[in-house]
């Protein structure tokens, strides 16, 4: 996530290997198709960590680059209940009730910055959620393709964000802190039930609510820094070609003789303009022509939307209710700019497909968090309230002489030689006659 998106350099995450028994799966059965042809260059593992930004180093201080940009296939989580009772994930008082955020960290000891997370303390109680009245209609705008006027009120939000004390809870150091105790164990199940379980919003179904519901209110509250109302965030439209660079708003150090508030020094170089960015990045620098990596990218958008998410957990993530434990398979997991993270959700949704709807689960509908809103008020809100975005007084602007450009970009499937082989092929394990040469493969079922 990058700093002027949201103060969380290109959201990587990149859960720690660990022998710890899963709490949720972390793959449908979903074809993962359009490999191949993606993956001409011979591999490379060298430069496999990003050096993460300075906001990311609250809890990230060795990052790796696999989920770099979109990172969209991990997006797809099927549940393996552990046999509790369902109830929703209930975030406690987050101003009282937090703890060091240790979890999902590669190397505690090279950690160059604090671990505690915890927001500030106002000594306000939590108050209900409560919709916008206003008559005005947020349109975020493309990072791209910005109106002069719209990148200069977003560089005045952010510098003021960045001018606050950092134990302001609207300071940007507060709002990194808000991502960081979210999504390393600041925060425990206390509320649900369960004071030793950790509540983590990456991995699951709680993943796209939470962070709509993040960027909500840290859009509100640039809006209030700069008393403007109408005020907007840029999303980041890479699912057509003329947005597959990285925003050209982020990539200057310095405009007019002044600092960018946006420019961050700790952004990935290899990404920057004039690469395109490659949506399926997965450590390997493909080396492919910006011609291949558009065609690629337009596949990627294709099979994450509607192969990979034709119903409603392929795209959410599975069930996570009360009592689970975090996932720490280190499986591949989401990494997004937070911003475009929801406007994936709309666009999902906006396909109009069977089975694109958001869940119906009490257990999801009710999950439920915490934030200071723009008046620096605790306010809880639900899953439920954030499903029409038209109630939170914001909406997406369409600006694109080719509309979706990757419907005609379905991947062509593998051929049979990429295929399994059939079980009917394969003989049993009471068919093998023993002794066998182990010189070729070797199936049995």
């Amino acid at each position: 996530m990058s700093t002027s998106f949201l103060p969380v350099s290109f959201t990587l995450y990149a859960f720690p290997r660990t022998t710890t028994q899963r709490a949720f799966k972390t793959r449908t059965n979903q074809t993962q198709g359009f490999r191949v042809s993606c993956n001409d260059a011979p591999n490379d593992h060298n430069d496999n960590k990003l050096i993460p930004s300075e906001s990311q180093k609250l809890v990230l201080p060795n990052v790796d680059r696999r989920n770099l940009l979109m990172g969209l296939g991990g997006l797809y989580i099927v549940a393996n209940l552990q046999g509790v009772i369902a109830a929703p994930i209930t975030s406690p008082d987050i101003t009282s009730i937090c703890k060091e955020a240790n979890s999902h960290i590669g190397n505690i000891s090279s950690s160059v910055r604090t671990r505690k997370c915890c927001p500030p303390n106002l000594g306000k109680t939590i108050k209900p959620f409560v919709f916008p009245t206003e008559n005005t209609m947020r349109m975020r705008w493309l990072a791209h393709n910005g109106t002069n006027e719209q990148v200069e009120k977003y560089k005045k939000a952010i510098q003021a964000m960045r001018d606050l004390p950092k134990d302001h809870p609207h300071s940007f150091n507060s709002q990194a802190k808000i991502h960081c105790a979210y999504c390393n164990g600041g925060y425990t199940q206390v509320d649900s039930g369960f004071p030793n379980v950790e509540i983590q919003v990456h991995g699951s179904w709680l993943f796209f609510p939470f962070h709509r519901w993040y960027l909500y209110f840290y859009e509100r509250i640039l809006g209030k820094l700069i008393n403007d109302p109408t005020f907007a965030l840029p999303f980041w439209k890479w699912d057509e070609p003329a947005g597959m660079l990285i925003p050209e708003i982020f990539v200057t150090k310095v405009v007019n003789g002044k600092p960018n508030s946006l420019y961050d020094v700790y952004r990935d170089t290899p990404h920057l303009p004039p690469a395109i960015v490659d949506l399926g990045f997965d450590l390997v620098n493909k080396g492919l022509s910006n011609e291949t990596q558009i065609a690629c990218n337009l596949s990627t958008v294709y099979r994450d939307l509607v192969r990979n998410g034709g119903d409603t957990l392929s795209f959410f993530g599975g069930k996570y209710v009360a009592g689970e434990k975090p996932d720490q398979s280190g499986a591949k997991s989401v990494g997004s700019v937070e911003s475009d993270v929801d406007y994936m959700w709309k666009l999902w949704k906006d396909l109009g497909l069977p089975g694109h709807i958001e869940p119906t689960d009490p257990d999801w509908l009710n999950a439920s968090y915490v934030f200071y809103d723009e008046n620096e008020e605790l306010v809880r809100v639900y899953n439920k309230d954030c499903v029409d975005i038209e109630k939170l007084k914001y909406d997406f602007i369409k600006n694109s002489k080719e509309v979706l450009p990757w419907r005609k970009s379905r991947p062509a499937k593998r051929s049979i030689s990429d295929q399994v082989v059939s079980t009917l092929e394969v003989p049993t394990i009471d068919e093998l006659k023993l002794p066998v040469s182990l010189e070729n493969t070797l199936k049995f079922v």
